[in-house]
């Protein structure tokens, strides 16, 4: 299966190329990710046009987080994000500011009638600090839009098993965190 987050291809394989600039080829929606200088800037061409992604250094938060969920391992969709509408990284909301922002993004979540939705909580093992999120089945761009529409920094994205951390602004090129399973809750396997 295509691991292209981005461009939403969901082929059967993704193909690296022995070209050290070309990162890899989708052979069905032909998409090419080419690193320029130090690792530091991709370009992805799909859809017949360029787009410029940078890599960025997120939050180590976002590192260490681990989760616990209402659907079991073997209920969740191949691919789904995990977004949050609480305060953003660095920033302190009242209790109620965040619960109306998450009953904004629960309604919003359940307008674009996903095929799967369920409740999640992030939380740090070293601080404690828990934030509800939902986990749903849309494309990363669309989930993007709606991180960056509820003010946040970064949205989880689950690809067949591999956990990435993304950037809401989609110049950003995701960051690869672990496998999603090691960092679930033995309740929730």
């Amino acid at each position: 299966m295509c691991r292209d987050a981005l461009t939403g291809c969901r082929s059967s394989s993704d193909t690296v190329l022995a070209n050290h600039n070309i990162l890899r080829r989708c052979p069905h929606c032909a998409a090419i990710e080419v690193r320029v200088g130090v690792g530091f800037v991709f370009f992805r061409f799909c859809s017949f046009r360029w787009r410029r992604y940078r890599t960025q250094s997120m939050h180590p938060a976002y590192f260490e987080t681990r989760f616990r969920c209402e659907a079991s391992l073997g209920e969740l969709p191949s691919h789904f994000v995990i977004l949050s509408a609480y305060a953003t990284t660095g920033e302190v909301w009242s209790d109620e500011q965040n619960a109306a922002a998450d009953q904004r993004l629960f309604r919003e979540l359940q307008a674009s009638s996903p095929t799967f939705l369920k409740r999640v909580i992030g939380y740090s093992p070293s601080t404690h600090h828990a934030e509800p999120s939902w986990a749903v089945e849309i494309p990363i761009f669309e989930a993007q839009r709606i991180g960056n529409e509820f003010a946040q920094d970064a949205l989880y994205y689950i690809d067949h098993g591999a956990l990435w951390v993304a950037s809401c602004r989609a110049t950003v090129a995701p960051v690869y965190v672990d496998r999603f399973e090691s960092r679930l809750d033995p309740c929730c396997r």
